[in-house]
């Protein structure tokens, strides 16, 4: 009888396909959220030009927590640590819609593009050791 295939008794060539899929699209978010936060805060403002003001919160807040959480994240093992980041991100990326969709003060909505890139920066920099 077989062994069921998982991921470490896969071939090679199938881990890095994975491997190329999720490093792939690990950036999705980040390259779409210029055009996102735009469109997000044109109701919120009346300008699609706060969506700046979004897209600087996450990207601050990412240089500023790539080092401290990353370092953090040395005392767990890499890949569920990974994966709790990007649940964390994942939450604060819904968290901006809804709080977008009930017309949450415009402050709010920033924090929550700056907790997104926090957990981001922190992503990146753990998934160097994976």
């Amino acid at each position: 009888m077989t062994a069921p295939v998982t991921p470490a008794t896969a071939r090679p060539e199938a881990r890095l396909l994975r491997w190329f899929g999720s490093y792939g699209t690990f950036a999705v978010p980040q390259a779409a959220a210029p055009i996102a936060f735009s469109l997000i805060a044109l109701p919120l403002t009346g300008g699609a030009s706060a969506g700046a003001a979004m897209m600087l919160a996450m990207t601050i807040a990412q240089v500023l927590g790539a080092v401290p959480l990353s370092r953090l994240g040395r005392r767990f093992a890499p890949v569920p640590f990974v994966r709790a980041l990007i649940g964390l991100r994942t939450l604060a990326l819904i968290a901006i819609a809804v709080l977008a969709g009930l017309g949450a003060p415009f402050a709010l909505v920033v924090a929550g593009a700056a907790l997104a890139g926090l957990v981001n920066g922190a992503a990146y920099g753990t998934r160097a050791r994976c």
